[in-house]
């Protein structure tokens, strides 16, 4: 059992999480776990499935006579990825990433879990994942959302316009931003070493894009592992731009062990300004995210107040 002082931190976490929420400046920012529940791959299940292809393709490839104990997929994921990518012609690769990304393949694209996070009233919404689970579950909504990617300039510019100047004779457009690309644009996918290397560090335009928003709104993680520094670099920097000052984001991830959470706890807050909601796996219970899903429950409880339904 958890301690008393971390269930209130908890308890704080959340009940600011919601008053942010209902003042409409909180961001959703939604990671592969939530995609994971309808079968899609992980980013490293990913990278297996494109190994597997590499060998299947070409069994005598030098990088299947490498001694696993050399790790250096986990050393290096993107640079794995990278050199993997390298094996492929541009179609190959590509269909790789669309055959496994597409939602024909899956017996449903959406579940009552997707549909209750486009329910609560959160102001947008920003994925890393490349498929359409979110826009699949739109249409299970009674306002429309719409979708762009982030080399989208155009839909981009729209998309500032209405968050900054909304036109007071048009109902609010919720938009879902892919920040990674999509299966279906292929020139969008981020996965590799170099893909990484041009959003966050060469291309100004991407970076300043997603420093704008995580500068001017509340985030909340979920379905994020907290593992991909190239996107909390972002948050980093912002933390740091404006003089760290107090933690304006929020993340909802598992932690069964307490002092697990309270080193994670510690890190998030200085490092990058999130603030985490922490949620116990429930091993043997036929569901291990219950938890997780209660909180989304609690969350949805705001939608009726903001007419989302």
């Amino acid at each position: 059992m958890l301690n008393r002082e971390e269930n209130k931190f908890n308890e704080i976490a959340f009940t600011d999480l919601k008053e942010k929420i209902n003042r409409n400046i909180v961001f959703a920012f939604i990671g592969a776990g939530s995609s994971k529940k309808l079968g899609y791959p992980l980013w490293h299940e990913l990278i297996k499935i494109i190994e597997d292809k590499l060998n299947q393709k070409d069994p005598t490839n030098i990088l299947s006579v490498i001694n696993r104990e050399n790790q250096c997929y986990s050393k290096d994921p993107l640079w794995y990825a990278e050199v993997l990518k390298g094996y492929f012609s541009e179609q190959e690769f590509n269909e790789i990433i669309y055959n496994n990304y597409r939602p024909l393949i899956r017996k449903a694209n959406w579940s009552l879990f997707h549909q209750k996070l486009l329910k609560i009233p959160f102001k947008h919404y920003i994925t890393t994942n490349y498929d359409e689970v979110l826009e699949s579950a739109s249409h299970s909504i009674a306002k429309p959302i719409g979708s762009f990617c982030w080399n989208e300039k155009t839909r981009i510019r729209n998309f500032f316009k209405d968050l900054n100047d909304p036109d007071p004779n048009e109902p609010p457009m919720r938009y879902i931003f892919h920040i990674h690309g999509r299966y279906d644009e292929k020139d969008s996918i981020i996965l590799t070493e170099s893909d990484y290397m041009g959003l966050y560090a060469e291309s100004e335009f991407a970076l300043k894009v997603i420093w704008s928003i995580i500068a001017s709104f509340y985030m909340c993680f979920i379905g994020f592992r907290m593992s991909d520094l190239d996107v909390l670099s972002i948050f980093r920097r912002v933390r740091w731009d404006f003089g760290r000052g107090d933690t304006r984001h929020f993340a909802i991830i598992e932690g069964n062990n307490l002092e697990e959470r309270k080193i994670t706890r510690m890190y998030l807050r200085d490092k990058f300004g999130i603030e985490p909601i922490f949620y116990e796996l429930k091993e043997g219970t036929g569901n291990l995210y219950v938890e997780e899903e209660k909180i989304i429950d609690q969350l949805l409880d705001l939608s009726s107040i903001n007419n989302i339904l």
